[in-house]
């Protein structure tokens, strides 16, 4: 077997050369930024195919070696001066024959190269300022002889890169062995350790460890990014073992993932079965475009099965906005829509569903025509050879594509009867009468998500509206949001409060300054940007906390110390409060209140006031908002007026959504305010309002009127 590489092409051919006879091509692919996509057959992997090359029937030792371990010549044998191999004598190694391993060429196809890194070095005086760990999944199908999935490496960069790693049965056998390499590295240097370098995957952070790790003062440095290969030594560590061991899962022809061969192939066979392309000759004048594979492990919440998720999406750089596409658009109803939509779904006791459109983008028409490039590997038969495929309908990562489906999306739910909300677009009903009762079959939309709910009278017509769209019923439970936060953002896992904040009051807080150099320093391993989104995200069950975040947000770019332990004791308050969440439950009194209050200059870097929203619906907050106000007050009577006109506005989209939804409001609906200022203004009658002259256009009467109240006489 021998391997050609044309850079001038940059192309690779992998081929079988007979002695006597031309050459065998047996795969080929073509380098896409370094990556170089190879289809080779499962023959290649079959041990008769691999007895068939000549390279293996010398059996020299190195080759049998190589074999066994798949480690270089050179790696070998420097393995074999140390003492590491035996039963091999070094005056026998015979390397006159180079190794070509098939093996190993198929797995270093399959990646792009390492980055750059620093690299090692050498500071005696200070070997242990930084260790760093790292944790990589050899297989989740297949273990080691001695039961082992995971690899735990271990760095010392300081010490030039001094590596050692031990094998794991389970993620949680970490701890035991970063507290013994702790140990042996102190005891054997007799330096301590400083510093713990880990990633942000949090697969290496046992709890136990790090809480013993923090009571003798070690600190930990997270890397900062939630790419891969961010950690330097330890990733081409990886890289060299991971290589080592899928080429013996080869060797041995055992499954391997390294291309999700299954996953593509299924994505492939949908775009075909779904007509989403056809082969054609490229037209004069017109341009391709390209595609990018985009692949993700995704974990079952009920079954705990990891499967891979593979979608084939266009590339969206080289689209061309008023050519490829006009608009883009992914409409996504408002939280409170879908606040209101539980609240009556709970008032009703509906029976609910949850449904996902497969494919969505790949099963709504095209409004124009769009070509790509024939995929790398592709087959092609001889007389399709120079072709493209021209799209009949829209893919994922074509930009206009969530606007083409919302279209056709929307289009058939009307044309099942259905009726859209005018004051929320993505929240559609049908009526039905039964017994001479109406009963409601509603549907909330999110992108390709659909939650429906229907009175109990109606649930087989609604099992029957599902079988007609064709939709798949899912059960999701997500594990608890705020739990997932606390894990990875906690620090002190122990820590409790009653109330979100006390730092946030002090008018300190809210001056935005630039970070001293201790501030950066001690930022610089904090994702503090992370935490406020997810925080952000986590108000939507939460709304008590948003004053909170919302201050917490104000300083997502200029980051001091103060701002992350005012964070800390905001992960604190929800540690203390895991079990509290928004809860839908059914009232005796199904109508709505508002409430508004405002502080007053309570910004100290802006002096501007923070408004504070509620809007309740039977008793749960149906909507709610905590946001700095856009304007300067200059007395608390005109802040609590902002507030108020944004708890009436509102207050009468609320109103028309429960209308439309069949509850509508007989009364007036109350709000509340605290101010007595505000609450004491009195009303002043139409005739008598003389500043109308400054607003609008009145008539001669009123405008006579208004002249004498502002004195605006003759002058004799």
């Amino acid at each position: 077997m021998s391997v050609l590489f044309n850079h001038t092409n940059m192309t690779s051919n992998i081929g079988h050369f007979p002695e006597n006879g031309p050459q065998t091509t047996m795969a080929k692919g073509v380098s896409d930024k370094g990556l170089f996509p190879i289809k080779i057959s499962n023959s290649i992997c079959q041990p008769q195919a691999l007895a068939a090359f000549p390279t293996w029937t010398t059996r020299k030792k190195n080759h049998v070696w190589h074999r066994r371990t798949h480690i270089g010549d050179t790696a070998l044998e420097r393995s074999m001066k140390l003492g590491t191999t035996d039963g091999l004598d070094i005056d026998l190694l015979d390397k006159s024959e180079p190794c070509t391993c098939e093996s190993c060429v198929i797995t270093k196809m399959h990646r792009i190269p390492h980055p750059q890194s620093e690299g090692a070095k050498y500071a005696p005086q200070n070997l242990l300022g930084v260790v760093t760990a790292d944790i990589i999944v050899f297989s989740l199908n297949n273990v080691s002889l001695g039961g082992n999935r995971y690899w735990l490496s271990i760095t010392v960069p300081n010490a030039l890169g001094f590596h050692f790693g031990f094998g794991l049965k389970r993620k949680s056998d970490a701890t035991h062995y970063l507290q013994w390499s702790q140990a042996w590295l102190e005891r054997t240097t007799g330096q301590k350790v400083k510093s713990w370098f880990l990633d942000k995957g949090g697969e290496n952070h046992p709890k136990e460890f790090m809480a013993a790790c923090s009571d003798a003062g070690i600190t930990f440095i997270n890397s900062g990014t939630e790419e891969h290969q961010s950690m330097g030594l330890e990733e081409r560590w990886h890289r060299i073992a991971m290589d080592r061991h899928c080429a013996l899962q080869i060797q041995a022809n055992a499954p391997t993932n390294l291309w999700w061969q299954v996953a593509i192939q299924k994505e492939l066979s949908q775009f075909w079965d779904l007509g989403v392309w056809r082969l054609v000759p490229l037209p004069d004048g017109a341009r391709t475009l390209g595609t990018i594979w985009v692949l993700k492990v995704k974990k079952d919440d009920i079954t705990g099965e990891t499967q891979e998720k593979v979608r084939l999406c266009m590339d969206g750089r080289r689209q061309i906005q008023g050519v490829d596409y006009d608009k883009t658009c992914a409409s996504t109803p408002h939280m409170n829509s879908l606040k209101i939509w539980a609240s009556v779904v709970t008032e009703r006791n509906m029976v609910t569903r949850q449904c996902d459109a497969n494919g969505a983008h790949l099963t709504t028409d095209h409004d124009r025509t769009m070509y790509v490039k024939v995929l790398m590997g592709m087959e092609v038969s001889a007389m399709d050879q120079g072709k493209v495929l021209e799209l009949l309908q829209t893919m994922y990562g074509q930009k206009q594509a969530p606007l083409m489906w919302e279209r056709d999306r929307d289009a058939v739910l009307l044309l099942l009867g259905m009726t859209q909300n005018p004051h929320e677009p993505l929240v559609f009903k049908k009526e039905i009468i039964k017994d001479g009762v109406q009963r409601l079959i509603m549907v909330l939309v999110w992108a390709d998500d659909f939650a429906f709910a229907a009175d109990k009278q109606v649930e087989r017509e609604l099992d029957d509206l599902l079988d007609t769209l064709g939709s798949k019923i899912t059960i999701t439970r997500k594990p608890c949001y705020a739990e997932e936060i606390l894990s990875e953002f906690l620090e002190n896992p122990k820590a409790e409060r009653r109330i979100p904040w006390r730092s946030i009051q002090d008018k300190e807080f809210d001056q935005v300054l630039d970070p001293t150099n201790d501030d950066l320093e001690y930022m610089k391993g904090q994702n503090y940007y992370r935490l406020v989104g997810l925080l952000q995200f986590l108000t939507i069950t939460r709304p008590t906390i948003q004053y909170a975040v919302g201050k917490l947000a104000r300083h997502t770019i200029k980051t001091e110390q103060c701002h992350w332990l005012a964070a800390q004791e905001l992960l604190e308050y929800l540690n203390g409060m895991r079990p509290f969440g928004l809860v839908f439950r059914k009232s005796d009194r199904f109508d709505l209140e508002g409430f508004s209050d405002s502080d007053y200059a309570g910004d100290a870097d802006t002096q501007r006031s923070t408004s504070g929203v509620l809007v309740r619906v039977g008793e749960t907050a149906a909507l709610s908002f905590s946001k700095r106000q856009p304007i300067i007050a200059d007395s608390t009577v005109a802040a609590e007026v902002i507030a108020s006109c944004s708890l009436a506005k509102e207050t009468i989209w609320v109103q028309n959504m429960l209308d439309w939804f069949g509850f509508p409001q007989t009364g007036p609906s109350r709000i509340w305010c605290d101010n007595k200022g505000l609450v004491s203004m009195k009303h002043c009658p139409d005739p008598e309002m003389f500043a109308d002259v400054l607003t609008k256009g009145i008539g001669w009467i009123k405008f006579q009127v208004c002249q004498n109240a502002f004195g605006e006489l003759p002058i004799v």
